[in-house]
């Protein structure tokens, strides 16, 4: 393909070293795709032509030979908007904006023959600069000026330069994880993508192709965008002693498997009837394994075990959905109005998950309204948290819960408890609440 810069501009400033400042480097890609021949090549379809103030390209790079060229053999690039690519070993890089226009940038800092080594590019017309950096470390600034221009054409990876003489140049070696940001990064972005901790869900990516791949024709992108690349005809893997695969792991639907389970008929051994007649289909293996309470019902010799049809008399078709439900999925959706309900049904059928779920939701929603009456179910079913946030919440509001009618329908032995530990708190121990409710 025929869409060199035009020539190539000296570098300005920075170093001009021929290697890289020191700096720790991770493990190198173990995967990558493989340039040796001419027709080598990845076409990704990142075809946006917006013009970007900032942006950002990074990408693992093993050249396998010196080049013998003065042009530049291309890393990436994407015609009439970036382009990276080596010249004579020098790291060059080409922007088409105001200054210096559609011109290459050469940096005089040169890759290390048969090395691992990490590039990275920003682009950033708020400050006029554009930066290389060297594994993780800047080699090469230069002045810019300008918005970047966008492109409609493809991003190429390795894709050969064929120069006005008839000669033909590229890149070989192997390129690996290649992303793009719509940002100017900064350097603990560069180190992150360095270390391969880039997940492709990050704000600011316009597309990351770790290419891991290791089999097939196709470069996956890893964010939402889904631009993933083709590999053309016989461009091919490469894989170190070390490399290792994976696929894709789907995630668990076994939570809603088995909520489908729920009420169905399918299969179904047993009707649990609520207070109002209405009936629940369910499993006794399931209700059974999930609960020692079930267990002891189903399978341990009562009158139930021997039944098709088990009722619960003190328990609400709503209740007792959710009871059962929680046995399918554990989960359950709680709201107000019946989550003290549930919550004594969790304790009574030993379900802790469920009834430490109710208790998190009435510590939430505790008021003037209910605290009382949550207190006093709490001492019952010895919720020992629970009690002593309702106790603490009712001493310090004290004057508030004395204009409450609650408090007079507690047990006596809750209420002299309650009256000492205010008074103990709002007045001296001589003294005692002089309204106070006779208790004995």
């Amino acid at each position: 393909m025929q869409f060199s810069p035009s020539q190539i501009i000296a570098p300005l400033s920075l170093d001009t070293s021929e290697s890289a400042p020191p700096s720790e480097l991770p493990l190198p890609p173990t995967v990558a795709i493989r340039f040796s021949n001419y027709t080598d090549l990845v076409e990704i379809p990142y075809t946006s032509n917006i013009n970007f103030t900032q942006l950002s390209f990074a990408v693992w790079i093993y050249s396998d030979n010196h080049s013998i060229v003065s042009d530049p053999c291309y890393i990436l690039a994407k015609k009439g908007s970036f382009a990276l690519g080596l010249r004579s070993d020098e790291v060059a890089m080409a922007f088409h904006n105001k200054r210096p226009g559609w011109q290459w940038i050469g940096s005089r800092w040169k890759v290390p023959i048969q090395t691992w080594t990490h590039i990275a590019v920003t682009y950033d017309s708020t400050r006029d600069q554009a930066c290389i950096y060297a594994n993780g470390a800047m080699v090469f600034e230069y002045k810019v000026k300008g918005k970047l221009k966008g492109s409609s054409q493809p991003l190429l990876v390795g894709v050969e330069l064929k120069l006005d003489s008839g000669e033909r140049t590229r890149f070989k070696g192997y390129i690996s994880q290649i992303t793009l940001w719509k940002t100017a990064i900064d350097k603990e972005t560069i180190y992150a993508h360095m270390h391969g901790k880039i997940r492709g869900d990050e704000r600011g990516l316009l597309g990351h192709w770790p290419a891991n791949e290791g089999v097939g024709n196709e470069v996956k992108d890893s964010t939402d965008y889904k631009r993933n690349g083709q590999m053309c005809e016989n461009t091919c893997w490469w894989m170190s002693l070390d490399a290792t695969g994976g696929v894709p792991i789907p995630e668990s639907t076994l939570m809603q498997d088995m909520k489908k389970m729920f009420n169905s008929q399918v299969a179904s051994d047993v009707k649990l009837i609520a207070s109002d007649g209405r009936e629940i289909h369910a499993h006794k293996i399931i209700l059974a394994t999930r609960s020692e309470a079930f267990q002891a019902l189903l399978f341990g010799g009562m009158r139930e075990s021997k039944e098709d049809v088990i009722r619960f008399p003190d328990l609400t078709f709503e209740v007792l959905s959710i009871l059962v439900e929680f046995l399918y999925t554990d989960t359950a959706e709680i709201n107000g109005d019946i989550v003290v309900n549930v919550f004594m049904a969790a304790d009574r059928y030993q379900l802790n998950r469920l009834r430490a779920l109710c208790e998190n939701y009435i510590l939430q929603n505790i008021s003037l309204d209910n605290v009382c009456t949550i207190f006093q179910t709490a001492d019952q079913l010895h919720a020992d948290k629970l009690r002593g946030f309702c106790f603490n919440w009712i001493i310090n509001n004290f004057g508030h819960i004395l204009t409450c009618d609650a408090i007079t329908q507690l047990p006596a032995d809750l209420q002299k408890e309650i009256n000492v530990a205010a008074s103990v708190m709002h007045f001296s121990k001589k003294r005692r609440i002089s309204s106070a409710i006779v208790l004995e």
